[in-house]
């Protein structure tokens, strides 16, 4: 029998997790409240509408995916664990603390598979990274920076950018929307123990949320990174550096590689090429690993533990902007 899912939200990411989940062969049923659009997701992929959440819990799905915006994650996740549904929320796990530590104790008692959905762990250029340090072959790391960095008009052209989710207080903001950089810095680096964060709003975006953010954090290994994030600039760009005791990693930028700096040869060295990837890709990595963990019952790679730790360094780090001094995480 083929699982089933409940897609909860059906903006841009719950119709590309819908399409994605319908080539993988999984049946699909969706709500949203705007019922045009549940109604055009529903009829690409040839799915079964709900009026209602309750409606939609009671056909016992076996995942649920949160695909609201962010100040909208946490009622229907903690709805669809008590459904007992393995549970995909989309990043940022939430936009505050409230309800969070409720959230993953039930998912916990009720032995349910989670993920959180951070999909640049399966980009292939942050899994190269991500494999060159672990071969450690750069020497002992000291010190990396992250950027990423677009303009916000740009993203949705076919809507006023200042109505959407991005752009309103309490809801999005540019540190919240890059948390994808400080989920894979994590994944290399290991815990943040120290965070210092200077946001601000200085552009003429109009917008509610801050559209620059810098951090400076240190690791419980003392690797020092610097993040920045931006949604100023024209060109885009994600893009990183890692600095080691001998030699360096670069990734991102206009030439789209993996280049190593090799002590040895005293050259860069081309570890990996994707100009030619297409980035709908790492979305159905994602999904594939997720599927095989629900139906393996093996914890995912990024599990709303792992969410709740980004979480709380991007609350942190908005504490450290407000207060203008170093926080202890």
């Amino acid at each position: 029998m083929n699982k089933t899912a409940f897609i909860i939200g059906c903006g841009s990411i719950g119709e590309r997790h819908a399409g994605n989940l319908n080539s993988l062969g999984v049946d699909i049923s969706v709500f949203d409240i705007d019922k045009e659009k549940q109604q055009e997701v529903a009829s690409k992929v040839n799915a079964e509408s709900h009026n209602s959440l309750e409606e939609g819990f009671a056909e016992n799905p076996d995942m649920a995916f949160i695909c609201t915006p962010s100040n909208h994650h946490i009622s229907p996740a903690q709805q669809a664990a008590e459904a007992g549904c393995d549970l995909f929320v989309e990043k940022p796990l939430s936009n505050n603390a409230e309800g969070v530590e409720n959230l993953i104790e039930t998912v916990e008692d009720e032995n349910l598979i989670s993920m959180v959905g951070c999909n640049y762990r399966f980009h292939p250029a942050i899994q190269k990274v991500k494999q060159l340090i672990d071969d450690e072959c750069v020497g002992n790391i000291v010190s990396a920076r992250i950027e990423t960095g677009s303009y916000l008009p740009d993203w949705h052209p076919w809507e006023d950018y200042r109505d959407m989710y991005s752009a309103k207080e309490g809801v999005g903001g540019v540190l919240l929307d890059a948390i994808h950089g400080i989920n894979y810095g994590r994944w290399f680096f290991g815990n943040e123990e120290l965070v210092t964060g200077m946001l601000s709003c200085d552009s003429s975006l109009e917008i509610e949320t801050e559209d620059t953010a810098s951090l400076i954090t240190r690791y419980e290994n003392d690797v020092q990174c610097e993040y920045h994030f931006d949604y100023v600039q024209r060109t885009p760009i994600k893009s990183g550096q890692i600095t080691g005791e001998t030699g360096s990693i670069r990734w991102g930028g206009v030439e789209k590689s993996v280049r190593r700096y090799d002590l040895e040869s005293d050259d860069w060295i081309t570890e990996k090429s994707y100009d030619d990837w297409e980035i709908n890709q790492m979305y159905i990595n994602m999904l594939e690993h997720f599927l095989d963990c629900v139906a393996e019952r093996k914890v995912t790679t990024s599990p709303l533990t792992d969410g709740w730790k980004d979480l709380q360094l991007v609350l942190a780090a908005k504490n450290s902007s407000e207060q203008g001094e170093h926080i202890q995480l």
